[in-house]
């Protein structure tokens, strides 16, 4: 059995409890407003929408998927490592995307984006599989 000291930190079990705002933290879909890819800065923390213009595997030690998104001011690369592909993502995906702007291999790039998707590929060419 414990006993309480007067003057305790916690105040014992029939203290009073600090009130918390319902919503101390975002919640986790939360998203940031997306700006356009021009305004991409190194070392800042931004959401970004556009379309997948080019998905390759890159070799190296490990796997390490490449997409690059386009929103017609700029492109930005998205890597995700560890990764031969990830479902959804291909040619035409439009996506809205948030993570920390950096470089990868000499162009600016999101390791591991968080992203979602905001809707149906574009086709590039007609479909005539009927």
């Amino acid at each position: 059995m414990t006993t309480r000291r007067e003057g305790s930190r916690d105040g014992g079990p029939d203290a009073p409890r600090p009130e918390r705002a319902p919503f101390a933290d975002p919640p986790a879909f939360f998203w940031p407003t997306p700006v356009a890819l021009r305004e991409a800065r190194a070392r800042r923390r931004a959401a970004f929408r556009g379309s997948v213009s080019e998905t390759v595997v890159l070799d190296g030690p490990g796997p390490c998927f490449r997409a690059v998104l386009n929103d017609g001011t700029g492109e930005l690369a998205l890597v995700f490592l560890g990764r031969e592909a990830v479902p959804g993502i291909v040619e035409g995906a439009q996506l809205e995307v948030e993570g920390m702007v950096g470089r990868f291999r000499a162009e600016p790039a999101i390791l591991n984006p968080r992203y979602r998707f905001t809707g149906a590929p574009r086709r590039t060419q007609p479909d005539t599989s009927w």
